[in-house]
């Protein structure tokens, strides 16, 4: 009641955790629409310095916060900011960090990366890349044990990656969902 907001989005972010033994965490997306006019103050932090991972484990990726985002009236805020001013139907987005691995990677169990790639804590693409797995059927995820172990092996001979956001220069990121409710946008005529 004090803050006439309301909450679009709530959710873990689309992309993949940092890869490591043990993988980094998801941070969420959250999407907040101004009811009234008002105002935006911040001290936030990490979005230009990614969580960084340990005995192998690859960093995680920064936090962000857009006014607008995926509108022609996108604007990208910095972490720290005081008095940005909000209309009324406008929303603001925060990403929280993705946190970093700990350990390598090859040293987590095939059964492990399976169970992520099921869950949606990573890809396909980057349980070869990072973790050294290969399915023999992708749509059953049934774990190829003979190319893994090779694959791993051809890995642990050079560096294969240290950074969820070096990995995704050359790749589009997991877009994300942009929530709209028909109410909010009937009410802000948007």
């Amino acid at each position: 009641m004090r803050f006439p907001m309301r909450c679009d989005q709530y959710e873990l972010r689309p992309e993949p955790a940092a890869p490591g033994k043990w993988r980094g965490g998801i941070g969420i997306i959250r999407r907040n629409r101004f009811l009234v006019d008002g105002t935006y103050s911040c001290e936030g932090d990490r979005q230009t310095d990614p969580p960084k991972g340990v005995f192998g484990g690859w960093d995680g990726l920064v936090a962000s916060c857009r006014k607008n985002p995926d509108t022609a009236r996108q604007e990208q805020l910095p972490a720290k900011v005081t008095g940005i001013p909000f209309a009324a139907g406008e929303y603001i987005e925060f990403r929280e960090p993705n946190a970093a691995g700990y350990g390598e990677p090859l040293d987590r169990p095939p059964e492990a990366v399976r169970e992520d790639v099921l869950d949606d804590f990573t890809t396909i693409e980057l349980a070869r890349d990072a973790y050294g797995v290969v399915f023999a059927d992708e749509r059953t995820l049934e774990i190829d044990a003979g190319a893994t172990e090779k694959l791993r092996a051809e890995l642990r001979t050079k560096r294969n990656g240290s950074s969820l956001t070096e990995y995704f220069a050359a790749r589009d990121l997991v877009p994300s969902s942009a929530p709209s409710t028909a109410a909010g946008n009937r009410e802000f005529k948007m």
